[in-house]
């Protein structure tokens, strides 16, 4: 089981190097998602394929940094 304060930490990590399987292991299956854009996702399979998708850069416009 993870540890919730390992949550911040993971999350950073998955999305700076772009590890869409660690990602999604960060949520539930069911979960639904909205991001800054208000695009509505449903599900982890949907959210981490269309993370997959975005060119690089957008993913360097959103940096996300919890330290």
């Amino acid at each position: 089981m993870m540890n919730p304060a390992d949550i911040t930490t993971r999350f950073e990590d998955a999305w700076t190097t772009h590890d869409m399987a660690a990602f999604g292991r960060l949520f539930h299956p069911d979960a639904t998602f909205v991001n800054r854009f208000a695009t509505y996702w449903r599900g982890v399979d949907q959210r981490t394929d269309q993370v997959a998708v975005q060119p690089p850069s957008i993913r360097r416009q959103a940096p996300v940094t919890t330290r």
